[in-house]
């Protein structure tokens, strides 16, 4: 038994729109406002917000903190696979990046190759060039292994059998002596024209 009432309709199999410019069946609320649309092609429109049709489209989809609209997706985070993760700190981590690195990188990289620009700073004292230059402002730990040593400590001989610590015979440029230490050059030693050694007091320079 079909039966058609103020808000419901029952028993009712199928409904036939008659041929016409519309060509459609709508459902509106009792305030007129079209509520539910379907058209010739067989598409429905839900208040003019939601079409579904082979690919459903809408002006965003939501659920729960993420939102996919027209200008992008809005989500806490994004996992991409297992191994990706999009987070909403600006914080993309991986297992692996390839490609040149470029701008601010912090946390751990490691890994046997990576590319970055012609220098990179560790904070404010270290710089890594793209020559195989280190620069810093202090180095510590053993020294055995360097070479091109400063005039401070030139060691010569062979190499394996460094025992001669070599410097100039003249001094060409002015220097003074650390506070609280004292200096040793092997003689003679000539002081050029213009040019002043400067031995704190407490302090010694002895030409051997």
């Amino acid at each position: 038994m079909s039966a058609i009432s103020q808000k419901s309709i029952t028993g009712i199999t199928s409904i036939t729109t008659p041929a016409g410019v519309d060509n459609q069946l709508t459902l509106h609320n009792n305030n007129t406002t079209e509520a539910v649309k379907l058209d010739t092609a067989g598409n429905l429109h839900f208040h003019n917000h939601l079409n579904i049709t082979g690919i459903s489209s809408a002006s965003n989809f939501k659920t729960g903190s993420s939102n996919l609209h027209s200008s992008g997706l809005s989500a806490a985070s994004i996992d991409v696979g297992s191994i990706i993760k999009l987070g909403n700190a600006g914080v993309v981590t991986a297992t692996t990046f390839v490609g040149a690195v470029t701008g601010d990188v912090t946390g751990n990289i490691s890994g046997t190759t990576g590319t970055f620009g012609d220098f990179v700073d560790v904070g404010s004292n270290i710089k890594l060039g793209n020559a195989g230059v280190i620069t810093a402002t202090s180095f510590s730990g053993s020294g055995a292994n360097l070479t091109n040593l400063p005039p401070s400590a030139p060691v010569g001989g062979a190499s394996t059998n460094q025992v001669f610590f070599e410097n100039d015979t003249a001094v060409g440029v002015g220097y003074s002596i650390t506070s609280g230490k004292n200096a040793m050059s092997a003689g003679p030693i000539s002081i050029n024209a213009g040019i002043a050694v400067t031995v704190p007091s407490g302090s010694a320079w002895t030409i051997v």
